[in-house]
């Protein structure tokens, strides 16, 4: 064997590992096939869209045995970084079939704003299976896959319509436009099958998409078979968060004045559950100034630790929290200098603040090693530097802007109002506080 068929051997191999990484075992049981490999070897050494990583996105978001309904598409966004996997679903803008898609879900009163984001994942993972009959297409030019992955799609459109969800009923087929309603001959014929025109701009002159009832009849439909409906708002928030129902957001800060190691100095800490699992839970205290004397990075610090220590406790309700803090220095700390003296065998009772890292540092291990919990740490700059609070109110950025005020307000309340010592934890409605 040569060097060039080696090569391409081993692209195929490298782009399969990467297509079917985090994919479930009963997804991989009907993705595994030889029609993948062929399909792999003639679209090797092009640059497709989306990548590699993304192509099985549908299946990595929805499981098999959940798939309670299914929108077909045709092929993928063809321009670079938009495509991510599922259908209809943009990373980087609402394309204008998507806002026909969003303006029926207004018109029909199943959401009552236009959101501002294309991405698609809320969907996903509430069951609907977005599948495009061509899964790549190389970018900059649409539809040029179709014949390469049609075959491989067609088979996976019949095996899906006759799975059985919660053994109650078959998936439910939304089939918009000629070409999807082409592939109606290869779906059981005792799955619930609707058909419309196309979202798309160019479709509306007959038949406009704002007219269409599907997205209504779909959670009729679920309620007869007492299936849980599907919730249609899409959050950019949510999404930018890659949110589902096991995963907490919390905002942390600290607050000290004179911020200088001296006798003088005071801080307090707080911990905002914001999204997700906990939504509603307040933490805040002072921090106590000896031994140690109280700085910014301590109460900081101290933030996350408490927010972990309070997840510690209750550790089987959630799976992954996303932990969004203006201290670059403690995001620094857990993901590169505490690891890496870790690594090298360096003693932390030799740097600073080490009463604080070390703990800390070993309950953080436990919950992701012991527990296999997710924490992530995300940066939003302090004050407004980024000018954030000027984007609009259900933005990502205006999000993390407005409650890293408030948290940095609620850090100050507990240094200037709580006597040192003092912790709480307390709920309030979160809504009220926006």
């Amino acid at each position: 064997m040569n060097n060039k068929t080696n090569n391409k051997t081993n692209n195929k191999t490298n782009n399969k590992t990467n297509i079917l990484q985090n994919i479930g075992k009963e997804w991989l049981k009907i993705l595994d096939t030889e029609m993948l490999d062929n399909i792999l070897e003639k679209i090797c050494n092009v640059k497709i869209t989306p990548s590699p990583n993304n192509i099985f996105e549908f299946a990595r978001l929805t499981d098999l045995s959940n798939i309670k309904v299914v929108i077909l598409g045709q092929d993928p966004y063809p321009k670079h970084g938009d495509a991510h996997g599922l259908a209809f679903s943009c990373l980087t803008n609402v394309p204008s079939s998507l806002k026909n898609i969003y303006k029926c879900l207004i018109e029909h009163n199943e959401i009552k704003n236009m959101p501002t984001t294309g991405d698609l994942t809320a969907w996903a993972k509430q069951g609907i299976l977005l599948l495009n009959c061509a899964l790549t297409t190389v970018v900059g030019r649409p539809r040029e896959h179709i014949n390469i992955w049609e075959p491989y799609t067609d088979y996976l459109i019949e095996t899906i319509s006759n799975l059985k969800i919660n053994g109650k009923h078959r998936p439910i087929f939304m089939l918009w436009g000629n070409y999807a309603k082409c592939k109606k001959y290869l779906i059981n014929k005792k799955c619930n099958i609707l058909v419309y025109s196309h979202p798309s701009p160019l479709a509306q002159s007959k038949e406009k998409f704002i007219h269409c009832n599907h997205f209504t009849e779909v959670n009729t439909i679920l309620r007869n078979y007492n299936i849980e409906e599907i919730k249609w708002e899409v959050s950019e928030i949510e999404s930018r968060f890659d949110m589902d129902n096991r995963t907490c957001i919390v905002f942390t800060d600290g607050s000290c004045f004179p911020n200088k190691e001296c006798p003088e100095s005071e801080a307090g800490y707080a911990s905002c559950f914001c999204l997700g699992v906990h939504k509603d839970t307040i933490l805040y205290g002072n921090l106590e100034n000896r031994p140690y004397y109280a700085t910014n990075n301590r109460a900081e610090g101290f933030a996350i630790y408490k927010t972990m220590l309070f997840l510690d406790d209750d550790i089987k309700s959630w799976d992954k929290v996303i932990i969004v803090t203006d201290s670059n220095f403690w995001i620094q700390m857990f993901e590169v200098y505490m690891p890496m003296w870790e690594r090298r065998n360096i003693p932390f009772t030799g740097k600073k603040n080490s009463d604080m890292t070390i703990p800390m540092y070993n309950l953080y291990k436990k919950i992701i090693l012991d527990y296999e919990k997710k924490i992530e740490f995300r940066h939003v700059k302090s004050h407004n530097k980024d000018n954030w609070l000027s984007y609009p109110l259900d933005s990502y950025e205006y999000f993390c802007a407005h409650n890293n005020d408030y948290i940095d307000q609620m850090a100050k309340y507990a240094r200037i109002k709580l006597i040192p010592g003092k912790h709480i934890i307390e709920s309030v409605d979160y809504n009220l506080l926006q």
